[in-house]
């Protein structure tokens, strides 16, 4: 999920209801905090609600612990506390594994423990209702490093995560509304292909659970990042905070139609500007992306069973974007730059509904590209659809939702057969695909055979990744051999800590060609971590636990003198 940031330098982290961790230190955890929270609460009888939730709050704090670098309380977790906001059927992609009077009685728990402490109530949300924000204390994070949690461990909650969503019609722009809002999730009742749909994306996010999947980037490059996600914000404190754990996609259809839509969303990657996806790594292994070229004029110009036009075919390779030769007037030096703009202003014209949607977002979006020779963007819109006016119908009419349909299918049939044919995992990017460069190969053939069996046609592929520099960073153009490793502290860490979580053969390498790190793991989900951790080892853990807590007053003190609790190596 994002992060969103006030004038305050704030960042908050939304309430994430489906987090999970294999890592038996989370349930070591548990079994420390329950029992004193149980004291606190007074209960007779405890469900298991109470441990899901527990384990759920535990996470998202872990996960403020891991994004607020220099503790000063400036990332916050956004907690809804109103109690409409977990009646069951209220929300789609609900946890009904929560319920409000659980989760309130926790939250009371661990802030009567000084765990957590409320910064600010404020409204805002899906239902308007009452959103809370929290900050851990110094003493949650010395409990949760004592236990050691690692971030490796995190995964998604495979039950209660939608991973196919529908959206209703999306809501007309109301007066002083700059853009239109989003429609909201609605509930649907899955067929056999839905079905179908949902467990390919299940299949696909428990795969890239097991990846080590991040960015190899300077720490000031990193800086730079975070602060272009984050627009306008100029403070560090505020910039974007980047959820390497978030590996999940799900797919997202529009208009109560399920021929609308479908894309990928969800997983950090997709939000890493396009200057920088040549630096993405898996296992530590340089990537390349390859993209389709043009994929829904392709489409359109094979469904009306049109010739392409002759001045955009260049050496037998069709171009739609650059219109070049219809317009003399431009110097040799902007075509480039006015083909970048004539490729943006087709895809507005494409997804627009209405010619006054489409000039507009082209005036609001391309504001100082109009190309030289046209006094307006209606001029130059009404242009494009006289070069390609076999197709112009499909132009200002909303056709483009249904081709990002199609497209989502190729993109699924791609990642299916890197998956079950060549057992390699490919990240979605829309139409582009991330794969090691080893598998450059494998990817070419699966994106051929993909846009065959589908289409019945083929469509020429790019390479996305390719290093091109751009305007806000002066070093991302530098390929991942160029790099500095003495640079790059942070990726370095976070490969360690993943290290910590999935043990490797090779620790903290540069990312190569070759040498992939090569994980030690277990086949069972649940049990990856507890490489560290015998089922022995736990059940001895878990009754000193329980005679340490039953005879102490304050159990945090008795953890402290009794370190080995969460240090397996001391066992």
């Amino acid at each position: 999920m994002p992060s969103t940031s006030t004038k305050t330098g704030v960042i908050e982290l939304p309430f994430n209801e489906h987090i999970v961790s294999s890592s038996p230190a989370l349930e070591l955890l548990c079994d420390y905090l329950l029992p004193v929270l149980i004291k606190k609460l007074k209960l007779q009888r405890v469900t298991k609600s109470y441990r899901v939730v527990l384990e759920i709050l535990i996470l998202n704090f872990f996960i403020i612990h891991k994004a607020d670098k220099n503790k000063i309380g400036n990332v916050q977790l956004g907690l809804p506390m109103q109690s409409k906001h977990y009646t069951k059927g209220q929300r789609f992609n609900q946890n009904n594994k929560i319920t409000y009077t659980v989760l309130k009685n926790l939250k009371e728990m661990l802030e009567d423990l000084k765990y957590i402490r409320q910064v600010s109530p404020h409204y805002h949300g899906e239902l308007d209702g009452k959103t809370r924000t929290f900050v851990p204390t110094a003493k949650f994070y010395k409990l949760m490093d004592t236990f050691r949690l690692r971030i490796g461990s995190i995964g998604i909650d495979t039950e209660t995560y939608q991973t196919v969503r529908m959206r209703d019609v999306k809501p007309k722009r109301s007066k002083g509304q700059k853009t239109r809002p989003k429609a909201k999730l609605i509930s649907y009742d899955p067929t056999p292909e839905i079905i179908d749909w949902i467990s390919q994306v299940q299949t696909f996010n428990q795969q890239a659970s097991y990846r080590h999947i991040n960015i190899y980037v300077t720490d000031k490059e990193m800086i730079t990042i975070r602060k272009k996600l984050s627009k306008d914000n100029e403070r560090e404190e505020q910039f974007k905070y980047i959820p390497f754990h978030n590996k999940f996609l799900y797919r997202v259809f529009n208009n109560r139609k399920w021929d609308n839509g479908g894309r990928f969303y969800g997983a950090f990657w997709q939000a890493i500007p396009s200057g920088f996806r040549h630096r993405i790594t898996i296992d530590n292994h340089i990537t390349t992306e390859k993209d389709y070229t043009a994929i829904h004029y392709y489409l359109l110009y094979d469904e009306m069973k049109a010739d392409y036009p002759e001045k955009l075919v260049y050496q037998g390779f069709f171009d739609p974007y650059d219109l070049a030769n219809y317009n003399p007037q431009w110097k040799q030096e902007h075509v480039q730059k006015h083909r970048k703009t004539t490729k943006l202003a087709m895809n507005f014209m494409l997804n627009a509904e209405t010619e006054e949607q489409g000039i507009q977002a082209c005036a609001d979006k391309l504001r100082g590209k109009l190309p030289e020779g046209y006094k307006t963007w209606k001029d130059y819109v009404n242009h494009i659809r006289e070069v390609h006016s076999s197709i112009s119908h499909a132009f200002l009419s909303g056709k483009g939702i249904e081709y990002q349909f199609k497209d989502s299918q190729i993109a699924l049939r791609v990642l299916e057969i890197m998956a079950n044919e060549h057992g390699q995992l490919a990240l979605p990017v829309h139409d582009s695909f991330i794969v090691r460069v080893k598998d450059e190969n494998l990817l070419e053939q699966a994106m051929q055979k993909a846009t065959k069996e589908i289409l019945g046609i083929s469509i020429p592929m790019t390479i996305a990744s390719q290093a091109k520099k751009i305007e806000w960073s002066e070093t991302n153009y530098l390929p991942v051999t160029e790099v500095n490793p003495e640079e790059c502290s942070g990726y370095f860490e976070r490969l360690k800590e993943w290290n910590e979580g999935y043990p490797m053969e090779t620790t903290e390498t540069i990312p190569n060609f070759e040498q992939a790190l090569k994980p030690i793991r277990k086949t069972d989900l649940r049990l990856v971590d507890r490489i560290f951790l015998s089922e022995e080892d736990i059940k001895i853990q878990r009754q000193q636990l329980k005679e340490g807590i039953e005879n102490e007053e304050d159990p945090y003190e008795w953890l402290n003198r009794n370190q080995h609790m969460a240090d397996p190596n001391a066992l």
